[in-house]
């Protein structure tokens, strides 16, 4: 027989009666390789795909298992060496205030008694918190300290400012008894004490001595060298003594102990009640502003000396003016024009001469002098005289800034003089919008001069200087009253 190739391939066929079939043949040869037999098998597809599907599915648990097992060696990990340190440090960081107050505030806190050693930057961490805290610790004992401190100078300073204030004159009005004159002075420092001062007093029966003046520097130092200059000069001040002499001794005294360098500019006047005639000298302090009846505030234009105390052997001399009845004279330091609002800008003398002239309007002068010549015929005292003047300033001065304004408009002014008891009465009357000068609240004058509210310091003082202030809007027209016993 003929040596032949036998070939018999495989296939795949799904029956409905015996499924999905995989079949195959192979041909069984007799050793000189002739055809004995052909051999069969069918191989069910549906089991090796059951088989199949059962593998994968043991393989994919076996797979899920295992990154269970991972996963929870790695949240472990995780747990142990991150997120527990970093519980135990946010914890003992939540702590660290109250168990600063349960220790009485020393360092025995939780943060000092960490202990991580995960080798890492969670390591790291815990001990730059612990070093932090050490920090803290130190910054509160030296911050207690410095709070302690600063509250124990604070105490002194207050007490320093009260005598300091205590040793100025502080009582309006200050001779009840003199009725030629009238005077007032405030001063408000910058800091808790200060170099500015001021004194007014009786170098005799006729001569009344007013000094105004202004240490170089602030604070402690600056108050005691105002403590050293306002006693050398209120010594120094004698009767019939030249101002310019008194300068003179003043200054070389003062040179011989400044070991600090400071100096003093200052002004000093001695008014004679009698004659009116203002002697005063001026050492390197700003000029005063002097007002003449029925005029307005003006500078008087007068040479200043050098200051005191900054150099040895300096001359100084004496000038003089003469007042009249109704003049006034304001002096003041560099506190007030130097001042500055929140944008930077000064004060300045510009604006110091529109708030001393704010009440000096057209006609004003001419009201004065109309309700002057009625106290004179009363027999009114000087002093009252000067109260009700300076009422009459401010209150026509309302009327010409509130009443009409930016118009103009007529205002009367009538005088009444009442008998049983003497008194004058004055009544303004304008016919401009309402506006009622008492509804505003007094200023709290117990206030440093940057803590009180703008305005209404004019009206309190007519109120206290006035027995009587009353106002009604009436038939379109403001009323006020003002009356004064005389």
């Amino acid at each position: 027989m003929e040596q032949g190739i036998w070939e018999f391939p495989a296939y795949i066929t799904d029956y409905e009666n015996y499924g999905w079939l995989c079949s195959a043949a192979a041909p069984i040869l007799e050793s000189q390789g002739g055809l004995i037999a052909n051999a069969y098998v069918d191989i069910s597809m549906d089991e090796v795909a059951a088989n199949s599907r059962e593998f994968l599915f043991r393989l994919a648990g076996i797979l899920a298992a295992a990154a269970c097992v991972m996963i929870a060696a790695m949240i472990a990990a995780v747990n142990r060496t991150i997120v527990s340190p970093v519980n135990v440090l946010a914890k003992a960081a939540e702590s660290f205030v109250s168990d600063r107050e349960e220790h009485g505030g020393d360092t025995e806190t939780a943060i000092s008694h960490l202990h991580i050693t995960t080798g890492d930057e969670i390591q790291h961490l815990a001990e730059s918190v612990q070093k932090m805290e050490t920090e803290i610790n130190e910054y509160i004992r030296n911050l207690t300290a410095v709070t302690a401190e600063k509250e124990r100078i604070g105490a002194e300073l207050d007490v320093a400012r009260h005598i300091q204030s205590s040793m100025l004159p502080c009582i309006f009005p200050a001779f009840p008894d003199r009725l030629e004159f009238d005077i007032y002075a405030s001063m408000d420092p910058a800091r808790e004490v200060g170099g500015d001062f001021y004194d007014f007093f009786m170098v005799d029966q006729r001569h009344l001595a007013v000094v105004v003046a202004d240490v170089s520097g602030k604070g402690v130092p600056a108050a005691l060298f105002m403590v050293i200059g306002k006693t050398l000069i209120k010594d120094h001040t004698q009767p019939g003594e030249d101002l310019g002499q008194v300068f003179t001794k003043v200054n070389e005294l003062l040179c011989e102990s400044n070991s600090e360098g400071l100096f003093i500019t200052a002004f000093e006047g001695v008014l004679d009640l009698a004659t009116g005639d203002f002697t005063y000298v001026n050492a390197g302090h700003e000029i005063p502003y002097l007002y003449r009846k029925g005029e307005g505030f003006v500078p008087h234009k007068i040479r200043p000396g050098f200051v005191l105390a900054g150099m040895e052997g300096m001359k100084y001399h004496a000038g003089s003016i003469r007042l009249q009845e109704g003049d006034k004279i304001f002096q003041y330091t560099d506190g007030v024009t130097e001042a500055m609002d929140q944008a930077g800008s000064l004060y300045g003398s510009q604006r110091l001469v529109e708030v001393l002239n704010h009440a000096t309007v057209e006609n004003i002068g001419a009201v004065t002098e109309f309700v002057n010549r009625q106290l004179e015929e009363c027999g009114c005292s000087p002093k009252a005289r000067m109260q009700i003047d300076i009422a009459i300033d401010e209150l026509f001065g309302n009327i010409a800034h509130y009443a009409y304004r930016p118009q103009v408009g007529p205002a009367t002014v009538r005088v009444e003089v009442l008998r049983e008891p003497l008194a004058v009465v004055i009544t303004f009357i304008d016919h401009g919008v309402p506006y009622d000068p008492l509804a505003k609240s007094d200023p709290d004058i117990t206030l440093p001069a940057e803590q009180r509210e703008v305005g209404g310091l004019g009206i309190y003082i007519v109120k206290k200087s006035m027995d009587e202030i009353t106002y009604e809007y009436k038939n379109g027209q403001n009323i006020l009253r003002i009356k004064k016993r005389l």
